[in-house]
Parts: C-alpha cells; sequence; structure tokens
C-alpha cells in the first residue's frame, strides 16, 4: 500500500511539474474552452463542408473533440504541446476511437497551414500575435480562422459574436480569401 501511494504521489508531483513548466514555457497555462463559449463557437462554425481543421493550442481536447463530431468527414489536427494534456488527448482518441482525429506535439509555429480550411485557437495575445504574421503568409485560399478571447491585434475581424457567458467572451472570425 506504501508503494502504491508513493507511486500516485509521484505521478501526481510529474503531472504538476510538467504542466507548471509547459506554462511557463508557452506563456499560458492549458485552459479548457468554457462550456457556454465552446456552445456559442460551435453553433456558428461554417456549414459548408471542410476538410482540414487545425485547433491551435488544444488543451485537454475538449474543443477538437466537439469538431470531430462536427465534421466527421474532415481531419482535424489538435495541436498542444504540454505532455500532460497531450497525453489526456491521446488516450481520450484511443478509448472513443476518434479516427478523424490527429493529436499532434508538433510546434504549430513551424507548421504550414495553407492546406487548412478551417483554424480554431484559444491563445493569448503574443501567440495571436505571432501567428498573424503566420496566417498572412500561409493562408492565399478560403481559409476561417475563429479564436476566442483573443483577437489577431492588426487585423479588423469580419464577424465578433459575443458568448452570453459571465466574462462576455468574444468569438472572432476571419475570413482569408
Amino acid at each position: 500500500m506504501f508503494i502504491l501511494a508513493i507511486i500516485v504521489i509521484s505521478i501526481v508531483f510529474f503531472a504538476f511539474i510538467s504542466i507548471v513548466y509547459s506554462t511557463i514555457k508557452n506563456g499560458i497555462s492549458p485552459m479548457p474552452t468554457s462550456p457556454k463559449v465552446k456552445k456559442v463557437l460551435v453553433v456558428n462554425l461554417p456549414s459548408h463542408s471542410v476538410t482540414q481543421i487545425a485547433e491551435l493550442g488544444a488543451g485537454w481536447g475538449t474543443l477538437a473533440f466537439q469538431l470531430t463530431k462536427k465534421y466527421p468527414s474532415a481531419t482535424i489536427t489538435a495541436f498542444e504541446n504540454s505532455l500532460i494534456p497531450y497525453t489526456f488527448m491521446v488516450i481520450r482518441k484511443f478509448l472513443f476511437s476518434q479516427n478523424n482525429l490527429i493529436v499532434s506535439r508538433k510546434n504549430f509555429y513551424k507548421a504550414d497551414f495553407s492546406n487548412y480550411h478551417l483554424i480554431v485557437c484559444y491563445l493569448y495575445p503574443d501567440a495571436m500575435t505571432r501567428l498573424e504574421k503566420q496566417f498572412h503568409k500561409q493562408l492565399t485560399k478560403e481559409t476561417i480562422v475563429i479564436s476566442h478571447t483573443f483577437a489577431l491585434p492588426n487585423r479588423k475581424p469580419n464577424k465578433t459574436i459575443i458568448a452570453n457567458d459571465l466574462y462576455q467572451t468574444k468569438i472572432y472570425f476571419y475570413y482569408y480569401f
């Protein structure tokens, strides 16, 4: 029993240190999209057929798994570099057989988004500034970028929706055509 307690405490300690480390490294902790914001976002997703979707900073995957349901014939790539949330998503994907979900630890700043039709993100201001430059270079065909809470700093959204949550969270839609 004592050894089991040591193992459990060690795992919890490792998970805590891992999340703290990735929070410091990334500048933000892995935060799930709130249920109210997720509901508004999913209802307002494009209804036309999309085949390649990216979720940047997928965290625990709550939104990524919603995207797999909304777009069952699309390939959803969930980018997450924090080890514990990434591992959680991989296990959940395996348990629920989400064949249209790719869970990636790849640095999304090094990814090529030119073939994506929809990009969804919940990041932080510095990341949005950096991504804005990347989107400007890579997104040349019909791509929709949706970001909640944090806007692209130098681009006016084509549409903004305010969720009816405690923070009146803004969801920004950018159309790259």
